[in-house]
């Protein structure tokens, strides 16, 4: 009897006309030819007869390690269970009495309590069956340690009253603790606790440094702090709460109003256009107005900022407290709303001769040829409420319209 590519051996000798082959690779191709033996001596052999072994489950896995543990995991390894008629489709992991499936030869349990013992047991399955599990293994979990130091901090985005920083760390480090102060030396304060690896610290000063320090947290308490010294901008300027304009003939005045009183290094900035879309500025100064004079049949825009000039501080590359220079930074703030003129055209200076000459005073003759220019001045606002009002009398009046028709 010989397996397929093999060669024949022996596996019976006796005067019975039958035998039994024992210890058969399952699923695997046999043959077998039979000689006859007599005092003359061994026959021709039979012709070959071919049998294939029935497929069978697998063996059990063996060599089980554990390569890996911490207070709250551990990950064991195994070697591949024998399987010879049949592929292998996956283990079962029998760990502290739950099964779970595993398609490889590995397996992490997490969520665990420190220094404690746990049992395993690890079963392999292939398109026959499943085999049977293998001995118990007793695992341990670690004794805690201190969360490790994390990687160094980085300022994600920052505002005059709020800075964003954010930091990596290993896996097993599920908690962080965030602290900051001001550099003039007041005490640190938390202002985080939670599993996110990214925070916003509000309610800070406007252009001061502060220290941030942030740091892992686990049952053993607090890990080692990484500190680093972030600044907040400097305060936005003031914002144009309100803009306005007057006339008077043909000099038109805009002014406004503002949210807070100017600082020392805060100006005012006048922006105009005059018949195209591109401003142009005009004026700078203290002034809360701007006057200026427009001729006849011409139109405008006017828009308001404030600017402040913000001192920005650099250090000596050899020597970071050594000043090397102090340069003024311009900082805006945003733009008021836009205020649209339009100018009428002046009476002609004969019409104005003729109502002087006859006497006549009113409301209109009493202007000069210099002063009748008047300013027609519509802002986005009116606009809006003229069109309301128009939609609003539109079906009044094709409701008479009908009704006089017919």
């Amino acid at each position: 009897m010989c397996l397929l590519g093999g060669s024949f051996q022996e596996i019976y000798n006796g005067p019975g006309p039958s035998c039994v082959a024992r210890n058969l690779v399952p699923g695997s191709t046999y043959y077998c030819v039979v000689k006859a033996n007599s005092a003359v001596g061994p026959s021709t052999p039979s012709e070959v007869t071919m049998y294939c072994s029935p497929p069978a489950p697998p063996g059990v896995p063996a060599n089980i390690v554990l390569v890996e543990s911490s207070e709250s995991s551990v990950t064991i390894e195994w070697d591949p269970a024998s399987s010879p008629s049949a592929d292998i489709t996956h283990y079962n992991v029998c760990f502290n009495g739950t099964i779970t499936r595993c398609d490889e030869e590995t397996f992490t349990a997490e969520g665990l309590e420190s220094e404690k013992p746990y049992k395993v047991r690890v079963q392999a399955v292939n398109t026959v069956g499943s085999g049977q599990f293998s001995s118990v293994k007793v695992v341990t979990t670690s004794t805690p340690r201190p969360p490790p130091l994390l990687v160094p901090l980085q300022l994600l985005a920052r505002s005059h009253n709020s800075l964003k920083v954010g930091w990596s760390g290993p896996k097993l480090v599920k908690l962080f603790q965030v602290q900051r102060a001001p550099v003039s030396g007041e005490e640190f304060v938390v202002v985080y606790e939670g599993n996110k690896n990214q925070v916003k610290i509000g309610k800070l000063l406007p252009d001061t440094e502060y220290k941030v320090r942030v740091c892992g947290v686990n049952s053993t308490g607090l890990g080692p702090w990484l500190e680093a010294t972030f600044s907040t901008e400097p305060m936005p300027p003031t914002t144009i709460t309100k803009i306005n304009r007057s006339i008077s003939g043909s000099s038109v005045t805009v002014y406004w109003q503002v949210k807070d009183k100017l600082l020392d290094s805060e100006v005012f900035q006048v922006f105009q256009t005059v018949d195209s879309e591109v401003f142009t500025q005009v004026y700078e100064g203290l002034e809360d107005s701007y006057v200026t004079t427009l001729p006849p049949d011409s139109s405008t825009s006017f828009k308001v900022r404030v600017k402040r000039d913000v001192i920005n501080i650099t250090h000596d590359v050899s020597n970071s407290d050594v000043v090397a220079a102090r340069d003024a930074v311009p900082s805006c703030g945003p733009f008021s709303q836009t205020v649209h003129v339009k100018m009428r055209g002046a009476t002609t200076a004969s019409a104005d001769n003729a109502s002087k000459g006859t006497g006549q005073v009113g409301n209109n003759d009493s202007k000069s040829a210099g002063t009748v220019t008047e300013l027609e001045e519509i802002s986005d606002d009116k606009y809006v409420i003229v069109f309301i009002l128009l939609a609003l009398c539109l079906p009044a009046l094709l409701a008479i319209f009908y009704f006089v028709s017919f």
